[in-house]
């Protein structure tokens, strides 16, 4: 019988690098794989606090709907699988080791990141999906987070710790203010907070 590489210990073989702030070597990584964001609406989910449950919510009530969702989260508690999620269940071993491997190929000389490579291939999955819509969770980088190279139809945006707010790690749905912004802020903490207001968030 035919063993199944463990798909944590095939991607931790494929990549070196920390984390990196910097959206250029997985953006091109992304069109030589062909650009796998697929035609359908997406959402990012960002902040510091209830992002996983916030993408929770949206895919429960998107499937309620009858609508066929991908959903890409982090950190994993018990196996990486549990990162990709297609209509509800976790991705397979066969079909995470597939899609680091169609990264590996496609990435040519650029390195990539642990967080890179695993965005590549929840996205490369996603496309072959048949997909009615793509949630995806900011990990730590921000507006410089992978998960950034796609266009977000909708930004939501978490509440934010006052420990949150570097500059260089604001987030962003892309290099354009994304279309529908929804905030999850009550009226009362924005006023009590108005004197941060320049500051933006850094996810966790």
């Amino acid at each position: 019988m035919t063993r199944t590489l463990d798909p944590y210990k095939y991607l931790q073989r494929l990549t070196g690098l920390g984390i990196r702030m910097d959206l250029g070597a997985v953006r091109g990584a992304f069109a030589a794989l062909g650009n796998p964001a697929g035609s359908y609406p997406s959402v990012l989910v960002g902040g510091t606090n209830g992002k996983g449950s916030t993408v929770a919510f949206i895919e429960a009530i998107a499937r309620a709907h009858g609508w066929k969702v991908g959903a890409y989260t982090s950190p994993h508690l018990l196996r990486y699988n549990e990162r990709v999620r297609i209509d509800g269940v976790d991705a397979e071993d066969e079909a995470l080791v597939a899609g680091f491997a169609a990264v590996e190929a496609a990435r040519g000389d650029t390195l990539l990141t642990y967080f890179e490579y695993g965005t590549l291939c929840a996205l490369w999955l996603f496309a072959r999906a048949s997909l009615d819509l793509v949630v995806l969770e900011v990990g730590l980088g921000g507006r410089l987070d992978a998960v950034n190279i796609v266009d977000a139809d909708v930004a939501v945006i978490t509440t934010v710790a006052i420990t949150a707010t570097s500059a260089s790690t604001m987030f962003t749905a892309s290099s354009r203010p994304p279309r529908p912004t929804s905030s999850t802020t009550r009226p009362s903490d924005a006023r009590a907070n108005s004197h941060s207001a320049h500051r933006v968030p850094h996810s966790r």
